[in-house]
């Protein structure tokens, strides 16, 4: 089909000139000194003799070609608006994140590998995440306690990790982490360093090993008593539920406090040094529990 477009007067007329030449006019429509109407591709060259010998201004235009212009202009319309039910029928079905707090260095290193081998990644369906599956593995990767929920299209994942040491190699030949940590400095009288300051490291890692290692080709050529101490900044947490869901704010803020003080006044004796803390208030089953995060540079190996 061809589009038509004639301005002018006598527009009647000029239809009935037409319909007399068998010339079908479609989709008619008149309005001020103007008329449009499209027709059959065929009879265009009887149109525009007519039209030339009533002496009619007109334009003419391909519909088909026209159609198929506003398709490519809105094409990128319709692009979009396909991306945006895609995203939002994923969003929907899919892990789009994991939020994991309470674990820091190597700690959180390991939780995240419990929480794959849990079936737990990015991009993997909603309904194969098992919660309670992978509490217990990251229970068994060390972490003391250990939330896992969905929310909408997040991973949310607490853990909280142990204060208790590793007991000591009493021995002289080696010396190792007794907490989760990252180096902050070190000093080896005797021994081979095996971390550098701004190394992460678990409870049990090698710190300073007793091996005497050989500059020409890094054989073990003896052993040495080890002396040495080691820093890091370790960070210490813990659970604790606080009242029931709906407790009035001022009384929630200062059993807040109450906690905060009393556990970093408890850490202090223990390591003689102040923690800094920070912590987050989570509703599980209609309780508030306290979730506080206490770090500071401690003693993590001595010998």
């Amino acid at each position: 089909m061809i589009g038509l477009t004639v301005n002018g007067l006598n527009l009647m007329r000029l239809t009935r000139t037409l319909s007399s030449a068998d010339v079908r006019l479609y989709g008619v429509r008149i309005g001020h000194k103007q008329l449009t109407a499209s027709l059959r591709k065929k009879d265009m060259p009887k149109a525009v003799a007519i039209l030339d010998t009533m002496c009619y201004n007109y334009t003419v235009t391909d519909e088909v070609g026209s159609r198929f212009s506003l398709f490519l202009v809105r094409l990128p319309l319709l692009i979009a608006s396909l991306l945006l039910a895609v995203t939002i029928f994923a969003a929907n079905i899919f892990v789009w994140r994991i939020e994991l707090v309470g674990a820091e260095g190597t700690a959180r290193a390991a939780a995240m590998d419990a929480l794959e081998s849990s079936g737990i990644t990015v991009f993997v369906p909603k309904s194969s995440v098992d919660c309670r599956a992978a509490e217990a593995a990251l229970r068994a990767a060390g972490m003391t306690s250990a939330s896992v929920s969905v929310d909408g299209c997040v991973v949310r994942v607490s853990v909280l990790t142990s204060d208790k040491a590793t007991d000591p190699d009493e021995s002289g030949s080696a010396l190792v982490s007794s907490y989760d940590g990252v180096i902050t400095r070190m000093t080896v009288e005797s021994g081979t360093p095996c971390v550098k300051v701004g190394d992460v490291v678990k409870r049990g890692d090698m710190l300073i090993s007793g091996d005497i290692i050989s500059a020409a080709d890094g054989s073990v050529i003896g052993q040495t008593e080890v002396k040495g101490k080691v820093y890091a900044e370790v960070t210490f947490g813990y659970s604790y539920p606080i009242s029931s869901a709906g407790e009035d704010e001022e009384v929630l803020a200062g059993a807040i406090e109450e906690y905060k003080k009393e556990k970093g006044e408890e850490l202090a004796v223990l390591f003689g040094k102040e923690f800094e803390c920070r912590h987050s208030v989570e509703n599980i089953g209609g309780v508030a529990v306290l979730k506080t995060y206490f770090t500071a540079e401690i003693t993590i190996g001595e010998i």
